[in-house]
């Protein structure tokens, strides 16, 4: 008999076959993986060491752990360490995002609606008794099984609650989403703690999207997180904002909207309560289609993804607005001719660049090289890292990405590398974003339509004067060039020299990060 004490250990991950892949995060990977033994498909996610904090990637499968296994939760099945990543093997959710679904499936139904709120009370009931609050729900959170069944993901922001657990009073989670006295408690820190409730809050505003394709508490989808905040603090919303998303939706079904939506914690409806109300028991909501339910919601789920991005592609162009409104001149431009391209891959990044966009990013370069040697070398990338804010172990991520001669150090050519792809991929979001105005295909947007689509971005200075300011050639119309420009502008207005070129500094780290993961959410 072979003695056992000299078997050859097998690493946890060596139980799967690891495969494609799922999505990606800034610092994580999700990928399909099969079980060996049995052929059963999971997703495992990959948490790098490097870039998390043990502790946060600890914390979540405590929580998941707690949890166990349930019909509606996306559970985790396993979890162990590699050489450099924490691994969680979850539940293979093959339908992918609810709404998606919904979106491609027609019409759908008060009754379908209905179905969903089941089954994501029967999560929370689950949960809240359990002792974990999810303070997370939001569509992208609601998954389908490859059999239709609704399972709750994402338990990253998730806390333990209840008695023995530390009081709840940090806000988190997405803003149309967020209940009243979970925002109270991140600006007033006499309020109390919040419950488990707030997940009851975040139901109704789904239940409210799913009914009529736009936000309660946001109508028109062009309010800042804040004004979104103090709408729902001041219990401001209304069915009328949309009457005729209304028309064919029962009274029942509006009356336990107003209900989740009630600003006390203490009158709205438990998980345990949902699933007892009449409108979501079985055959309690009417079966009938809801007239281009399924057009109207997917055309709130596009906006709702180009939003996503487009906000993040305008912080990068006010930040950066020289090297950013060069890439945006340029990523829409004819590809160059075959017998070109070979030679222009070739040169380096530096060299086809503009001289006004190069001094911009050799001002950023010189931020990072402390010593003014001409090189980054990696006591520098941590020092501007931490000023920065940032873990320190994102500076080896920096360098390595960057460093492609790998001699050690980041010349301004290997910098100009890394920050480009990113202007590229913002000036893709925002030419997406400024689309959705352009209703006519005509390249251009008018006056309201510029005002709203600045609104929705967020950004401070877009007083009447703005049409005027970025209508330079006074045509009545505001072009994509123009309406870059005005980024440039009004970075200009700020004296943001120096942000920009911290931006660019902030920048290298998201594209690093970027070149590892892509979508923060995974």
């Amino acid at each position: 008999m072979a003695d056992s004490s000299k078997r050859q250990r097998v690493d946890p991950i060596d139980r799967y076959d690891v495969g494609e892949l799922l999505g990606e995060g800034a610092f994580a990977t999700v990928r399909r993986a099969t079980r060996k033994s049995d052929g059963t498909a999971f997703a495992i996610k990959l948490i790098e060491k490097e870039s998390t904090s043990a502790d946060d990637a600890e914390h979540e499968r405590k929580i998941l752990s707690a949890l166990g296994l349930h019909r509606h939760i996306v559970s985790l099945v396993d979890s162990f360490d590699v050489s450099d990543a924490t691994a969680f093997v979850l539940e293979l959710a093959e339908g992918g995002e609810l709404f998606e679904k919904l979106c491609d499936g027609g019409a759908y139904s008060e009754a379908d609606a209905a179905s969903v709120v089941r089954q994501v009370a029967l999560a929370l009931a689950f949960m809240h008794t359990a002792g974990v609050c999810h303070r997370d729900l939001k569509p992208e959170n609601l998954l389908l099984t490859a059999d239709g069944d609704v399972k709750v993901a994402d338990f990253g922001l998730a806390a333990f609650c209840g008695a023995g657990a530390p009081p709840m009073t940090d806000a988190c989670g997405t803003a149309t989403y967020m209940a009243p006295e979970m925002i109270l408690c991140a600006h007033d820190a006499a309020a109390p703690p919040y419950t488990s409730q707030a997940d009851l809050f975040s139901v109704g505003g789904l239940l409210f999207v799913l009914l009529a394709a736009y936000n309660a508490h946001d109508p028109r989808g062009q309010l800042s997180d804040g004004e979104i905040h103090t709408r729902i603090v001041d219990n401001e919303w209304s069915f009328d904002d949309y009457p005729s998303s209304w028309a064919h939706v029962s009274a029942a079904a509006k009356a336990l909207i107003v209900a989740l939506l009630e600003g006390d914690p203490a009158k709205r409806p438990t998980a345990d309560d949902l699933l007892v109300h009449p409108w979501v028991a079985a055959d309690g909501a009417p079966a009938a289609p809801l007239p281009d339910s399924h057009e109207r919601l997917g055309r709130y789920n596009a906006g709702r993804k180009v939003w996503r991005a487009a906000v993040n592609a305008a912080a990068v162009f006010l930040k950066a607005p020289l090297a950013a409104a060069h890439s945006a001149e340029n990523v829409f431009a004819a590809a160059p001719p075959a017998e070109s391209a070979a030679a222009a891959a070739a040169a380096p990044a530096a060299d086809k660049l503009p001289p006004f966009v190069k001094a911009e990013l050799h001002t950023a370069f010189k931020l990072f090289d402390l010593d003014g040697s001409g090189k980054i070398e990696i006591h520098e990338v941590k020092h501007l890292v931490r000023s920065l804010g940032a873990a320190p172990a994102d500076a080896s991520r920096i360098l390595q990405r960057a460093d492609k001669d790998q001699d050690g150090s980041i010349d301004f050519d290997e910098f100009t590398a890394l920050v480009r792809p990113l202007y590229d991929e913002s000036s893709s979001a925002l030419r997406r974003a400024f689309e959705l105005f352009d209703a006519d295909g005509s390249g251009y947007i008018d006056r309201p339509e510029l005002s709203l689509m600045l609104r929705k971005l967020g950004f401070a200075w877009q007083g009447a004067h703005v049409f005027e300011a970025a209508d330079t050639d006074s045509d009545g119309k505001v072009s994509f060039a123009e309406f870059v420009a005005l980024f440039g502008r009004a970075a200009a207005e700020k004296e943001a020299a120096p942000a920009a070129a911290d931006a660019a500094l902030v920048m290298a780290a998201a594209a690093a990060a970027s070149e590892a993961g892509g979508s923060a959410d995974c």
